[in-house]
C-alpha cells in the first residue's frame, strides 16, 4: 500500500514493516532496558527518512514514531509517553551505527 511519493523514491507500509524488523534486531534489546533509549529512538523517527539496502524509504509522523517506541518496548506505555520526548531529527551514534549494519541510512526531511 503506497503511504507517501517522495523525491528520491517511494515510502509504503511494507518498507515501514522491513525497517521496524530491523529496528528490532538492531535497538530493541537496548531501548527495551532503559528510557533514555526510548527517547533516544524517538528522536531518531521523528522528521527522518530512513533508506534500506533496496532503496526503500521508511519515515514516521511524531505520533507514529511514539507508537513505534512503545511497540518495541513492549511495556504498557502509549505512544503519548513518548511523543515529542526528545528532540525531532536527531540520531544519536548509537543508533545510527546499528542501524546502519542493517543496511538502513537516515537523513533529516524537510518535516512535509
Amino acid at each position: 500500500m503506497l503511504v507517501k511519493a517522495g523525491s528520491e523514491g517511494m515510502i509504503t507500509e511494507n518498507a515501514k514493516d522491513t525497517f521496524e524488523q530491523a529496528m528490532e534486531r538492531a535497538v530493541g534489546d537496548r531501548v527495551r532496558q532503559g528510557e533514555a533509549a526510548g527517547v533516544a529512538l524517538w528522536s531518531a523517527l521523528a522528521n527522518v527518512v530512513w533508506k534500506g539496502p533496496a532503496g526503500e524509504e521508511a519515515s514516521y509522523s511524531w505520533r507514529e514514531s511514539g507508537s513505534v517506541v512503545a511497540g518495541i518496548r513492549r511495556d504498557r506505555s502509549s505512544y503519548l509517553d513518548w511523543y515529542m520526548s526528545g528532540p525531532a531529527g536527531v540520531v544519536a551514534p548509537w543508533i545510527k551505527e546499528a542501524l546502519k549494519t542493517e543496511g538502513w541510512t537516515g537523513s533529516a526531511s524537510d518535516g512535509g
